[in-house]
């Protein structure tokens, strides 16, 4: 069980940096939650703040013993992470 918060603390991280990149270079933010953060603070503080509740989460969910949750939530992240640098590659091509 304590892999599967690794992992998903590291998809946060990747998540948060990929993010970051494409909102600098002109992208913008899809969850909207995320987006009322950034505009209310700005990039670096608004992504920072929604990873926080992000391994907060994860960090619940491991310690009530939700593997299937914390599962579900890894395979969620892991495709966010693949879009975004899908979407990254995208705009170093153009």
């Amino acid at each position: 069980m304590l892999i599967l918060l690794i992992i998903f603390i590291a998809l946060q991280l990747a998540d948060g940096y990929t993010t970051y990149r494409i909102l600098s270079a002109g992208g913008r933010e899809l969850n909207p939650v995320v987006d009322w953060a950034i505009l209310q603070t700005d990039i670096v503080t608004g992504i920072s703040a929604s990873k926080m509740v992000a391994v907060a989460g994860g960090g619940v969910l491991y310690f009530l013993q939700q593997e299937t949750l914390l599962f579900l939530l890894i395979a969620v992240y892991a495709v966010v992470v693949l879009k975004n640098l899908k979407q990254m590659r995208h705009k170093n091509e153009s």
